[in-house]
């Protein structure tokens, strides 16, 4: 009936069983499933499963459960505790537009695909991770309602529109992060982790799924986000898109942040021998003058627009004053030379 607990710890779970057991607990008002304190400890998943829609009216516990297939926890209401420590996805998980309620577990959890947290709501989660992927996590559309750390390696994390309604920490490994148009009016820290994650014993987190990856972490762009209160602590900022961030001057960088160096290279100005000075520039300039035929200089990717150098004067904010705005377009739109040594 609506609302049973279920104990199947250590089961071996086809699609067809899980069907007669998501049958028997349906609720005949909402025609979806209504699962009270449900354990499935390590339990094997074999083929696609779906608790799409269901609500878990108690403890949702996955400790140590193996998913073989798609795993789809779409739509579905946690309203408790959700429990899927050490799972193992071998195929791609989808939570999208699920609510957690209570805590969000996923400490030493293991995506070999990709996982989809796209419009999830974590009302009280503190804590997401540590969790390894292999592929992408995608948080996009997220909302957070109270302090969280989350603690991901993956090799891309989506963070588009992703909103956060308090203080929060990001600590990485090996993921490109795209942060367009997130919000966040309470400080947001990116922290890029040297060494592997630890689980609450202190063990270290296997990365085997990264195995050969770069480590490093890589802003890709805060397009549309206030940069008011971010902080990046060793992220690489090469191919960050900044146009449209709102309080890029209040970003705060701490440790090495590097951005892309100019082309080192030497011209001849009649019998003088003239060289770019060095300098770091932004990824939007590199991309403009890629397009405008210079050698050594990073082209726009597939689908980014190329922006003039007027366009890249509100980079720098053009409410600090018209004065900053044209010294910024005479570096963008010259070349700066200095004689060779």
């Amino acid at each position: 009936m609506p609302g049973s607990d279920l104990d199947h710890r250590g089961t071996p779970i086809s699609e067809n069983l899980l069907q007669q057991l998501l049958d028997a607990v349906r609720d005949p008002a909402t025609g979806q499933p209504c699962l009270g304190n449900t354990r499935f400890d390590g339990a094997t998943f074999s083929g696609g499963t779906s608790f799409g829609g269901a609500t878990f009216t108690g403890r949702a516990e996955f400790r140590e459960a193996t998913f073989t297939g798609l795993a789809m926890f779409a739509g579905v209401t946690f309203s408790s505790d959700a429990w899927f420590e050490r799972a193992t996805f071998t195929n791609d998980a989808w939570f999208v537009r699920a609510t957690f309620t209570g805590l969000a577990v996923f400490i030493a959890a293991k995506f070999h695909r990709d996982g989809w947290f796209t419009n999830t709501a974590f009302e009280a989660t503190t804590e997401l991770g540590p969790l390894i992927c292999a592929g992408f996590v995608q948080l996009s559309g997220a909302v957070f309602g109270g302090p969280v750390t989350i603690a991901v390696a993956a090799t891309t994390l989506g963070c588009r529109r992703t909103r956060w309604a308090s203080t929060a920490a990001l600590r990485l490994r090996y993921a490109t992060v795209d942060l367009s148009d997130a919000v966040f009016e309470y400080p947001l820290s990116i922290i890029a982790r040297a060494f592997p994650f630890t689980d609450w014993l202190g063990g270290d987190v296997a990365e085997e799924l990264l195995a050969g990856s770069n480590p490093g972490v890589r802003i890709a762009s805060l397009r549309g986000a206030d940069a008011a209160h971010l902080v990046l602590q060793d992220v690489d900022l090469r191919a960050c898109l900044m146009s449209g961030t709102v309080h890029l001057d209040q970003l705060r960088l701490e440790g090495e942040c590097p951005l892309a160096p100019a082309p080192s290279r030497l011209w001849r100005r009649g019998l003088r021998v003239m060289r770019w000075t060095a300098r770091r520039t932004l990824a939007e300039e590199q991309h403009w003058r890629a397009a405008m035929g210079g050698t050594g200089w990073t082209a726009a990717p597939t689908g980014v627009e190329v922006l003039s150098p007027a366009q890249l004067g509100s980079v720098f904010g053009c409410d600090q004053g018209a004065a900053r705005v044209r010294s910024l377009i005479q570096i963008m739109e010259a070349r700066r030379w200095s004689p060779a040594r």
